[in-house]
């Protein structure tokens, strides 16, 4: 059997300019008997017939949505007034007087940029003694060298750091069991992004989590005209 992971990726990547030999996996297909299983969490249903397409599944491929409904993820929205000027909105991440680590939740900050992983964290860190500031918050994106990725990923992972600001790297593949809170700062590219990387969130069913967007206050106004077309429409 041929397996593929994060099916929505094929799209996502395959026909974007970040991965593009992500579309040409359908010549696995080259095998016809093979089975082949494709699973993802965040593939709307409108890109189905386009999934099909790229794999060559035929008109007989069987499809099983069972939802991506999660009890104890809890959605909010808030305005910040851009990616510099709205760091301050982020203080409230942080304990007005902090001792030591575990009294931070453990959090994941998503941003749309590898430079912006290290402002934010330097940022938060401002606010920690110096002590504990580097083990506490830490970054992670795709252009580290491996050693140090999975360095930082283990200190996540043991609980020693307690707020990781990092690329959506994070939300492929990862099953970090204790996070409650996950902020996606800025809007991401799209739905599925921000459906994927808040499912990072709670993973143990005894924990809640608090989905927060954090939206730049153009995409604000752009809603506004959007609602103004509509109405001139109607």
């Amino acid at each position: 059997m041929i397996g593929v992971d994060e099916g929505h990726l094929l799209m996502d990547w395959g026909l974007g300019e970040f991965r593009i030999e992500y579309a040409n996996l359908g010549l696995l297909r080259s095998y016809c008997d093979v089975p082949i299983l494709v699973v993802s969490a965040t593939l709307p249903p409108s890109h189905i017939a386009t999934l099909s397409n790229l794999l060559h599944l035929g008109a007989n491929f069987k499809y099983i949505n069972l939802g991506n409904t999660r009890d104890n993820l809890f959605w909010e929205v808030r305005q910040i007034a851009g990616p510099i000027a709205g760091l301050p909105s982020l203080r409230f991440l942080l304990p007005p007087t902090v001792s030591a680590q575990t009294s931070i939740p453990q959090t994941l900050i998503f941003v749309p940029e590898r430079a912006l992983t290290h402002r934010v964290a330097n940022y938060l860190r401002d606010f920690l003694p110096h002590d504990i500031r580097y083990n506490a918050i830490v970054s992670l994106h795709a252009m580290m060298r491996p050693r140090r990725k999975n360095r930082v990923l283990a200190s996540f992972d043991a609980g020693v750091a307690r707020i990781m600001v990092c690329t959506t790297i994070a939300a492929l593949g990862r099953d970090f069991r204790s996070v409650t809170r996950i902020l996606a700062y800025q809007i991401p590219q799209n739905l599925e992004s921000w459906v994927q990387e808040a499912g990072r969130g709670a993973r143990n069913a005894a924990l809640t989590c608090h989905a927060i967007l954090m939206a730049q206050s153009g995409a604000y106004t752009l809603k506004d005209e959007a609602v103004a077309l509509l109405e001139e429409e109607e």
